[in-house]
């Protein structure tokens, strides 16, 4: 049964209610026309919040509500925070001041030549600086450890590995001219290199991050463009792509699980050694499925649990789990204790500043360190428990706890300015047709790079997240990207 007591039907109903609300109000052709990145953030609040909990856990045969501490809460609060994100969207659709910031943050983007389509030679040099970048900091460490600065920079480029999926969505926009755009059977080839690459790295490193971010945001961008009538799937391309999941899901997560079974020994080998001792795991399926369903047990029983989605991949857009520990966190929270949550949210907002203007505002580098060491996470669930040893641990939170922890129900006042800011920048990175008639709009590349991390914003550890964004999370891909295209074009690659 998926429901069988009056709270497994209450947290149903919630997350079926904030599923409808969202849906209905931004699921209409003309918001994905004019407001097609913003809306994607705001159906990602219905998504990962609601309708991902009662498809896949139902999926499983489980209730919403299964290993949750506070189901009620949890989703009571997903349906404020669509709330909110919905009519934050309203504000920067009435907004002019918000609606002329995206169009002249937008003409910024074209000067830079974000909208410019990617030549063969961009996009397999800008991927495999991608993969580097992704390598440095397991396979190439010795950059790091030589330079923290040039390993922090040649880090801020991992985004570049997902551009060849970019690349492959290019081939099927309208604005690029069919002579000057490849074909897509040789776009597809060269993404199927990269993902070969990306597996390889992600291996040797330990994290899965890097194979599902390019997967999914190909997958969105897919999304998108049969939305806009750009795709028309045949009935054996849907068959076999339905084939693929099929076979592939299964092999994709006990992958995941081999990775998790080797992670102890990360730090301690080699990246080939710890690449090769996953496969070993791997192999053995048999071990795998023994170890999946022991940690699923004493996920069940633990003091800190995080089991709620079996699938480890469809788990990124349907855990509970996190939220729910982190309600659960705030909860036990004294006064004292929510001022100081309150004040590491704030310091972590302020660290990602330079350090010179940190200095300036009297913030010692000390402390910029000290609060950067940790998750917002761990924070909660230390003052919650008192356990010192819970720092360092990078347990995942949710800014529903963070944000109750910190800031009560004023959260939702936090989150709601911060997407006000949000939505004119994201969709900046759309040049859409205003007028009678719908037409495409144009995605730049840096947008598809991003476009989980986007939909994603749902899954923030704490609400200064989505206020830092355009801070460094909007303008640091834009000048990468825009001075990687400056150089290429230097030295003649294009």
């Amino acid at each position: 049964m998926l429901a069988q007591t009056p709270t497994d039907w209450l947290s149903a109903f919630l997350a079926a209610s904030g599923v409808f609300l969202v849906f209905f109000d931004a699921f209409r052709p003309k918001r994905l026309y004019r407001y097609p990145l913003s809306t994607l953030v705001v159906l990602g609040f219905g998504v990962t919040l609601q309708l991902g909990p009662l498809l896949f856990t139902a999926i499983e045969g489980n209730s919403i509500t299964f290993n949750l501490l506070v189901p009620v809460a949890t989703f009571g609060h997903g349906v404020l925070a669509s709330l909110v994100c919905l009519f934050a969207h309203t504000i920067y659709r009435q907004s002019p001041w918000l609606r002329q910031l995206r169009a002249a943050v937008q003409r910024v983007l074209l000067q830079l030549k974000l909208f410019k389509p990617l030549s063969t030679p961009e996009a397999v040099v800008m991927g495999l600086f991608g993969v580097f970048a992704l390598a440095s900091s397991t396979w190439f460490s010795g950059i790091g450890e030589a330079s923290t600065v040039l390993g922090k920079f040649i880090q801020g480029f991992q985004f570049f590995s997902i551009i060849p999926a970019a690349f492959l969505l290019q081939t099927y926009w309208r604005q690029v001219p069919a002579s000057s755009s490849p074909s897509s059977q040789r776009t597809l080839v060269l993404f199927l290199l990269f993902m070969a690459l990306i597996v390889l790295v992600s291996l040797g490193r330990n994290s899965r991050a890097p194979i599902v971010v390019p997967v999914t945001c190909l997958f969105l961008g897919l999304t998108l463009q049969w939305l806009y009538g750009l795709l028309k799937f045949r009935l054996g391309a849907v068959l076999a792509f339905g084939l693929a999941i099929v076979v592939l899901v299964p092999l994709a997560t006990d992958l995941a699980t081999a990775m998790v079974m080797v992670r102890g020994q990360r730090g301690d080998v080699s990246p080939a050694e710890l690449l090769d001792q996953t496969i070993t795991q791997f192999r053995d399926r048999q071990a795998v499925t023994r170890y999946r369903l022991a940690t699923a047990e004493v996920g069940l029983t633990s003091d800190w649990s995080e089991t709620y989605v079996s699938n480890l991949f469809l788990a990124r857009f349907s855990n509970a789990k996190y939220p729910d520990n982190s309600l659960e966190n705030a909860s036990r929270l004294l006064p004292s204790k929510r001022a100081e949550m309150a004040a590491f949210q704030w310091l972590r907002l302020l660290a990602i500043l330079p350090g010179p203007v940190l200095t300036l505002l009297g913030v010692p580098e000390e402390t910029k360190l000290e609060v950067t060491n940790f998750s917002f996470g761990d924070k909660l669930y230390n003052l919650a428990t008192g356990s010192q040893y819970a720092l360092g641990g990078f347990r995942s939170g949710h800014f529903f706890g963070t944000g109750m922890g910190g800031f009560g129900f004023g959260y939702l006042v936090i989150l709601l300015l911060g997407l006000c800011l949000v939505f004119p920048l994201v969709d900046a990175h759309a040049l859409a047709k205003v007028g009678g008639s719908f037409a495409p709009p144009l995605i730049s590349v840096v947008a598809v790079t991003h476009l989980i991390g986007w939909f994603s914003f749902s899954n923030a550890e704490s609400v200064t997240s989505v206020l830092s964004f355009p801070l460094r999370g909007f303008i640091e891909p834009v000048l990468l990207f825009a001075l990687i295209r400056w150089l290429l074009a230097r030295v003649r690659v294009a």
